[in-house]
Protein backbone atom coordinates (compact mmCIF):
# COMPACT_ATOMS: atom_id res chain seq x y z
CA UNK A 1 0.00 0.00 0.00
CA UNK A 2 1.31 3.44 -0.91
CA UNK A 3 2.21 5.79 1.94
CA UNK A 4 -0.39 8.37 0.85
CA UNK A 5 -3.20 5.83 0.83
CA UNK A 6 -2.12 4.47 4.22
CA UNK A 7 -2.08 8.01 5.66
CA UNK A 8 -5.60 8.60 4.36
CA UNK A 9 -6.80 5.40 6.00
CA UNK A 10 -5.28 6.46 9.32
CA UNK A 11 -6.93 9.86 9.04
CA UNK A 12 -10.28 8.26 8.20
CA UNK A 13 -9.95 5.90 11.13
CA UNK A 14 -9.12 8.77 13.49
CA UNK A 15 -12.11 10.75 12.20
CA UNK A 16 -14.49 7.81 12.66
CA UNK A 17 -13.09 7.20 16.11
CA UNK A 18 -13.58 10.82 17.12
CA UNK A 19 -17.14 10.79 15.79
CA UNK A 20 -17.87 7.64 17.79
CA UNK A 21 -16.42 9.28 20.90
CA UNK A 22 -18.52 12.41 20.40
CA UNK A 23 -21.59 10.27 19.82
CA UNK A 24 -20.90 8.37 23.02
CA UNK A 25 -20.49 11.66 24.91
CA UNK A 26 -23.76 12.92 23.44
CA UNK A 27 -25.54 9.70 24.44
CA UNK A 28 -24.04 9.93 27.91
CA UNK A 29 -25.25 13.53 28.28
CA UNK A 30 -28.69 12.52 27.08
CA UNK A 31 -28.76 9.82 29.77
CA UNK A 32 -27.56 12.13 32.53
CA UNK A 33 -30.37 13.20 34.86
CA UNK A 34 -31.56 16.78 34.86
CA UNK A 35 -30.31 18.35 38.10
CA UNK A 36 -32.77 20.44 40.12
CA UNK A 37 -31.58 22.50 43.10
CA UNK A 38 -34.48 23.50 45.35
CA UNK A 39 -35.04 25.26 48.66
CA UNK A 40 -38.67 24.11 48.80
CA UNK A 41 -40.03 22.12 51.73
CA UNK A 42 -40.93 18.42 51.62
CA UNK A 43 -44.55 18.92 50.60
CA UNK A 44 -43.64 21.08 47.60
CA UNK A 45 -40.93 18.62 46.54
CA UNK A 46 -43.50 15.83 46.62
CA UNK A 47 -45.81 17.81 44.31
CA UNK A 48 -42.94 18.55 41.89
CA UNK A 49 -41.94 14.88 41.76
CA UNK A 50 -45.51 13.73 41.19
CA UNK A 51 -46.01 16.06 38.25
CA UNK A 52 -42.66 15.31 36.61
CA UNK A 53 -43.33 11.58 36.91
CA UNK A 54 -46.87 11.97 35.57
CA UNK A 55 -45.47 13.76 32.51
CA UNK A 56 -43.09 10.92 31.64
CA UNK A 57 -39.89 12.10 33.34
CA UNK A 58 -39.66 9.51 36.09
CA UNK A 59 -36.03 8.54 36.65
CA UNK A 60 -34.75 11.38 34.46
CA UNK A 61 -34.09 13.99 37.15
CA UNK A 62 -32.41 14.43 40.53
CA UNK A 63 -33.60 16.94 43.11
CA UNK A 64 -31.11 18.26 45.66
CA UNK A 65 -32.71 20.19 48.51
CA UNK A 66 -30.63 23.05 49.92
CA UNK A 67 -31.33 25.73 52.49
CA UNK A 68 -32.42 29.07 51.10
CA UNK A 69 -29.25 30.84 52.19
CA UNK A 70 -27.01 28.03 50.97
CA UNK A 71 -28.61 27.88 47.53
CA UNK A 72 -28.58 31.66 47.15
CA UNK A 73 -24.91 31.65 48.15
CA UNK A 74 -24.08 29.01 45.56
CA UNK A 75 -25.75 31.07 42.84
CA UNK A 76 -23.53 34.01 43.72
CA UNK A 77 -20.34 31.97 44.15
CA UNK A 78 -20.70 29.57 41.20
CA UNK A 79 -22.67 31.63 38.73
CA UNK A 80 -23.23 29.88 35.40
CA UNK A 81 -20.95 27.06 36.54
CA UNK A 82 -23.56 25.85 38.99
CA UNK A 83 -24.32 22.18 38.49
CA UNK A 84 -28.09 22.63 38.44
CA UNK A 85 -30.14 22.81 35.24
CA UNK A 86 -33.21 24.10 37.12
CA UNK A 87 -33.48 26.11 40.33
CA UNK A 88 -36.48 26.71 42.60
CA UNK A 89 -35.83 29.42 45.17
CA UNK A 90 -37.33 32.50 46.80
CA UNK A 91 -38.19 34.90 44.01
CA UNK A 92 -36.16 37.85 45.24
CA UNK A 93 -33.00 35.72 45.26
CA UNK A 94 -33.64 34.69 41.65
CA UNK A 95 -34.21 38.31 40.67
CA UNK A 96 -30.87 39.25 42.21
CA UNK A 97 -29.18 36.76 39.87
CA UNK A 98 -31.40 37.09 36.79
CA UNK A 99 -28.46 37.04 34.36
CA UNK A 100 -27.92 33.37 35.29
CA UNK A 101 -31.31 32.33 33.89
CA UNK A 102 -32.95 32.11 30.49
CA UNK A 103 -36.47 32.22 29.07
CA UNK A 104 -38.72 29.18 29.02
CA UNK A 105 -42.44 28.49 28.63
CA UNK A 106 -43.78 30.50 31.59
CA UNK A 107 -47.56 30.26 32.21
CA UNK A 108 -49.56 33.33 31.26
CA UNK A 109 -51.78 35.27 33.64
CA UNK A 110 -49.40 35.76 36.55
CA UNK A 111 -50.75 38.25 39.09
CA UNK A 112 -47.26 39.20 40.25
CA UNK A 113 -43.67 38.05 40.22
CA UNK A 114 -43.81 36.54 36.70
CA UNK A 115 -41.23 37.16 33.97
CA UNK A 116 -40.07 35.19 30.96
CA UNK A 117 -37.20 33.67 32.95
CA UNK A 118 -38.92 32.65 36.20
CA UNK A 119 -42.41 31.78 37.36
CA UNK A 120 -43.83 31.65 40.92
CA UNK A 121 -44.82 28.18 42.06
CA UNK A 122 -46.04 28.81 45.61
CA UNK A 123 -46.58 31.45 48.29
CA UNK A 124 -45.22 30.89 51.79
CA UNK A 125 -47.14 32.49 54.68
CA UNK A 126 -45.44 33.47 57.90
CA UNK A 127 -47.58 32.71 60.93
CA UNK A 128 -47.62 32.28 64.69
CA UNK A 129 -48.28 28.89 66.20
CA UNK A 130 -48.65 27.87 69.82
CA UNK A 131 -48.41 24.71 71.89
CA UNK A 132 -51.75 24.83 73.70
CA UNK A 133 -50.57 22.50 76.50
CA UNK A 134 -47.53 24.66 77.28
CA UNK A 135 -49.68 27.80 77.23
CA UNK A 136 -52.07 26.23 79.71
CA UNK A 137 -49.39 24.78 81.98
CA UNK A 138 -47.46 28.08 82.01
CA UNK A 139 -50.66 30.11 82.48
CA UNK A 140 -49.86 32.25 79.44
CA UNK A 141 -52.46 34.23 77.47
CA UNK A 142 -53.31 33.27 73.91
CA UNK A 143 -51.56 35.82 71.66
CA UNK A 144 -53.59 37.44 68.91
CA UNK A 145 -50.97 39.81 67.50
CA UNK A 146 -47.23 40.15 67.13
CA UNK A 147 -47.39 43.11 69.49
CA UNK A 148 -48.61 40.74 72.23
CA UNK A 149 -45.31 38.85 72.07
CA UNK A 150 -43.39 41.87 73.36
CA UNK A 151 -45.07 41.41 76.76
CA UNK A 152 -42.45 40.21 79.29
CA UNK A 153 -44.88 37.50 80.39
CA UNK A 154 -43.62 35.52 77.37
CA UNK A 155 -39.95 35.66 78.43
CA UNK A 156 -38.15 32.48 77.38
CA UNK A 157 -41.28 31.08 75.74
CA UNK A 158 -40.89 32.34 72.14
CA UNK A 159 -38.87 30.96 69.24
CA UNK A 160 -38.36 32.88 65.98
CA UNK A 161 -35.98 32.57 63.00
CA UNK A 162 -32.97 34.88 62.75
CA UNK A 163 -33.42 37.25 59.80
CA UNK A 164 -29.70 36.93 59.00
CA UNK A 165 -30.01 33.22 58.24
CA UNK A 166 -33.65 32.52 57.42
CA UNK A 167 -36.01 33.99 54.84
CA UNK A 168 -38.88 32.98 57.14
CA UNK A 169 -37.58 35.49 59.65
CA UNK A 170 -38.08 38.22 57.07
CA UNK A 171 -41.84 37.60 57.14
CA UNK A 172 -41.92 38.51 60.83
CA UNK A 173 -39.98 41.72 60.23
CA UNK A 174 -42.10 42.67 57.20
CA UNK A 175 -45.25 42.38 59.32
CA UNK A 176 -43.81 44.59 62.06
CA UNK A 177 -42.46 47.28 59.72
CA UNK A 178 -45.58 47.43 57.54
CA UNK A 179 -47.90 47.74 60.56
CA UNK A 180 -45.79 49.74 63.01
CA UNK A 181 -43.07 51.32 60.88
CA UNK A 182 -39.30 51.10 61.09
CA UNK A 183 -39.12 53.91 63.62
CA UNK A 184 -39.41 53.86 67.41
CA UNK A 185 -42.69 51.93 67.70
CA UNK A 186 -41.71 49.11 65.37
CA UNK A 187 -38.23 48.84 66.89
CA UNK A 188 -39.62 48.68 70.44
CA UNK A 189 -42.02 45.88 69.51
CA UNK A 190 -39.31 43.86 67.79
CA UNK A 191 -36.87 44.52 70.65
CA UNK A 192 -39.45 43.27 73.13
CA UNK A 193 -40.03 40.11 71.12
CA UNK A 194 -36.31 39.41 70.77
CA UNK A 195 -35.79 39.97 74.50
CA UNK A 196 -38.44 37.30 75.16
CA UNK A 197 -36.86 34.96 72.59
CA UNK A 198 -33.61 34.74 74.52
CA UNK A 199 -31.78 31.55 73.49
CA UNK A 200 -34.48 30.53 71.01
CA UNK A 201 -33.35 32.68 68.06
CA UNK A 202 -33.01 30.02 65.34
CA UNK A 203 -30.92 29.75 62.19
CA UNK A 204 -33.60 27.66 60.48
CA UNK A 205 -37.14 28.66 59.59
CA UNK A 206 -38.44 25.25 60.63
CA UNK A 207 -36.71 25.18 64.04
CA UNK A 208 -39.37 27.28 65.85
CA UNK A 209 -42.06 24.89 64.60
CA UNK A 210 -40.05 21.94 65.92
CA UNK A 211 -39.63 23.62 69.32
CA UNK A 212 -43.36 24.33 69.56
CA UNK A 213 -44.12 20.75 68.58
CA UNK A 214 -41.73 19.40 71.24
CA UNK A 215 -43.10 21.73 73.92
CA UNK A 216 -39.76 23.50 74.41
CA UNK A 217 -41.52 26.86 73.94
CA UNK A 218 -45.11 28.01 73.99
CA UNK A 219 -45.02 30.20 70.88
CA UNK A 220 -43.16 30.04 67.58
CA UNK A 221 -43.07 31.98 64.33
CA UNK A 222 -42.76 29.85 61.20
CA UNK A 223 -44.43 28.81 57.97
CA UNK A 224 -48.17 28.46 58.32
CA UNK A 225 -48.51 25.23 56.37
CA UNK A 226 -46.05 23.51 58.72
CA UNK A 227 -48.20 24.46 61.70
CA UNK A 228 -51.32 23.27 59.89
CA UNK A 229 -49.61 19.92 59.26
CA UNK A 230 -48.80 19.58 62.97
CA UNK A 231 -52.44 20.31 63.85
CA UNK A 232 -53.57 17.68 61.35
CA UNK A 233 -51.30 15.13 63.02
CA UNK A 234 -53.21 15.55 66.26
CA UNK A 235 -50.49 17.43 68.14
CA UNK A 236 -51.37 20.23 70.60
CA UNK A 237 -50.32 22.85 68.05
CA UNK A 238 -52.62 25.69 67.01
CA UNK A 239 -51.98 28.17 64.20
CA UNK A 240 -52.69 31.81 65.06
CA UNK A 241 -53.48 34.21 62.22
CA UNK A 242 -52.37 37.46 63.83
CA UNK A 243 -54.00 40.87 63.56
CA UNK A 244 -51.09 42.23 61.50
CA UNK A 245 -51.71 39.65 58.77
CA UNK A 246 -49.63 36.80 57.38
CA UNK A 247 -46.96 38.15 55.02
CA UNK A 248 -45.94 36.09 52.00
CA UNK A 249 -42.75 35.17 50.19
CA UNK A 250 -43.06 33.52 46.81
CA UNK A 251 -40.82 30.75 45.55
CA UNK A 252 -40.26 30.50 41.82
CA UNK A 253 -38.71 28.16 39.25
CA UNK A 254 -35.99 29.24 36.82
CA UNK A 255 -34.01 27.60 34.00
CA UNK A 256 -30.23 28.02 34.21
CA UNK A 257 -28.71 29.80 31.20
CA UNK A 258 -26.27 27.53 29.34
CA UNK A 259 -25.67 29.96 26.49
CA UNK A 260 -28.18 28.29 24.19
CA UNK A 261 -27.12 24.74 25.12
CA UNK A 262 -29.93 24.18 27.62
CA UNK A 263 -31.18 20.62 27.52
CA UNK A 264 -34.65 20.26 26.06
CA UNK A 265 -35.66 17.95 28.91
CA UNK A 266 -34.71 20.65 31.41
CA UNK A 267 -36.71 23.25 29.51
CA UNK A 268 -39.76 20.95 29.49
CA UNK A 269 -39.40 20.11 33.18
CA UNK A 270 -39.15 23.79 34.14
CA UNK A 271 -42.41 24.44 32.27
CA UNK A 272 -44.10 21.52 34.07
CA UNK A 273 -42.94 22.76 37.48
CA UNK A 274 -44.20 26.25 36.60
CA UNK A 275 -47.60 25.17 35.31
CA UNK A 276 -48.71 21.63 36.14
CA UNK A 277 -47.93 21.84 39.86
CA UNK A 278 -50.06 24.92 40.53
CA UNK A 279 -53.42 23.23 41.21
CA UNK A 280 -51.97 21.03 43.95
CA UNK A 281 -49.64 23.73 45.27
CA UNK A 282 -52.65 26.01 45.73
CA UNK A 283 -54.28 23.42 47.98
CA UNK A 284 -51.23 23.36 50.26
CA UNK A 285 -50.16 27.01 49.95
CA UNK A 286 -53.48 28.82 49.38
CA UNK A 287 -52.19 32.09 47.92
CA UNK A 288 -53.52 32.89 44.45
CA UNK A 289 -50.63 33.74 42.09
CA UNK A 290 -52.35 33.51 38.68
CA UNK A 291 -55.55 34.82 37.14
CA UNK A 292 -58.44 32.41 37.61
CA UNK A 293 -57.01 30.80 40.75
CA UNK A 294 -59.46 30.71 43.64
CA UNK A 295 -58.08 31.15 47.13
CA UNK A 296 -60.20 30.52 50.21
CA UNK A 297 -61.91 33.55 51.78
CA UNK A 298 -59.96 32.87 54.97
CA UNK A 299 -56.66 32.97 53.10
CA UNK A 300 -57.58 36.17 51.27
CA UNK A 301 -58.45 37.81 54.60
CA UNK A 302 -55.15 36.99 56.28
CA UNK A 303 -52.59 37.16 53.44
CA UNK A 304 -50.51 40.32 53.04
CA UNK A 305 -47.76 41.35 50.61
CA UNK A 306 -45.16 43.89 51.65
CA UNK A 307 -45.86 47.11 49.69
CA UNK A 308 -42.28 47.48 48.43
CA UNK A 309 -40.66 45.12 45.91
CA UNK A 310 -38.62 42.53 47.77
CA UNK A 311 -34.94 42.82 46.84
CA UNK A 312 -31.64 41.93 48.47
CA UNK A 313 -31.12 45.65 49.11
CA UNK A 314 -34.41 45.84 51.00
CA UNK A 315 -33.43 42.70 52.91
CA UNK A 316 -30.18 44.38 53.95
CA UNK A 317 -32.14 47.40 55.23
CA UNK A 318 -34.46 45.16 57.25
CA UNK A 319 -31.50 43.22 58.62
CA UNK A 320 -30.07 46.52 59.89
CA UNK A 321 -33.44 47.24 61.53
CA UNK A 322 -33.33 43.76 63.11
CA UNK A 323 -29.83 44.35 64.48
CA UNK A 324 -30.85 47.69 65.93
CA UNK A 325 -33.63 45.94 67.86
CA UNK A 326 -31.10 43.48 69.27
CA UNK A 327 -28.89 46.21 70.75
Amino acid sequence: MKKTAFTKLLALGAFMGSMAFLGACSDAQANDPVIIFSSADAEAIRVIEEQLDANGFAGQYLIQVLGTGELAGRLVAEGSNIEADIVTLTTFHLDSNEDLFTAFDVPAGGLMYSTNYRSPILGLEGSLMVNTEVLLDSQLPMPSSLRDLADPVFAGQISVPDLHSSATGWLLVQAIIDNYGDGEEGREILAGILANVGPHLETSGSAPVAKVRAGEVAVGFGLRQQGVAEEANGLPVQVIDVAEGNYVLTEAVALVNRGGDEREEAREMAAIIAGDTRATMLEVYPTALFEGEVSTPEAEARVRFFPETLTTDLLAQHQAFFRSAQE
